[in-house]
């Protein structure tokens, strides 16, 4: 969201009335009320300017992520990944593995990672997935610091893969422990 200098100068000036409103009610008016407008106006300003400046830099992590998305969906449409180009790896624990799992995908839950790293081949690209995305982006982390070279974390996980219709190699229900 772009906000107009316009805009957060009026912002800036309604959050200084609201500030001298609440010095005159806690009866501190006139002492230093001026000094400490000023400095809330110079952190309220730079705050603004920071959000300004993350929101202008948010279109360009946008513009890297699709792009890396689109390099990850050429290889797998190429053949890449039956070739043994691109490897994926599963980091769902085993329920989830057996109710369906990205054809081709080998699995290594991220619990056995405490014990070593997954025996893949360290120079292939790697795209890490679990369901939603929160353990594969531990496991890209855990990857790298073990020497894989090439990791993508596969963001929307497998949640995303089954939405876009990609290929399963098993879709069983997981049965009920209870």
């Amino acid at each position: 969201m772009r906000v107009s200098n316009k805009q957060a100068a009026e912002n800036r000036g309604a959050l200084l009335q609201a500030a001298n409103r609440l010095f005159r009610k806690r009866g501190i008016d006139g002492i230093g009320v001026a000094e400490i407008a000023k400095e809330f106006q110079a952190e309220f300003s730079a705050r603004s300017r920071d959000l300004a400046r993350r929101a202008e830099s948010a279109p360009a992590e946008v513009r890297a992520l699709d792009e890396r998305i689109a390099r990850l969906r050429a290889r797998l449409k190429a053949g890449d990944m039956q070739a043994g180009k691109v490897q994926v790896l599963d980091v769902r624990r085993e329920p989830e593995w057996d109710a369906g799992h990205i054809e081709g995908a080998t699995w290594w839950p991220l619990d056995n990672f405490r014990v070593s790293a997954p025996e893949i081949d360290h120079d292939a690209p790697i795209a890490v997935h679990c369901k939603g995305g929160y353990r594969s982006l531990i496991a890209s982390s855990l990857l790298q610091r073990a020497g894989f070279r090439d990791v993508v974390n596969v963001v929307g996980g497998f949640d995303a893969w089954q939405e876009a219709k990609l290929p399963l190699a098993s879709a069983r229900p997981v049965e009920s422990t209870t």
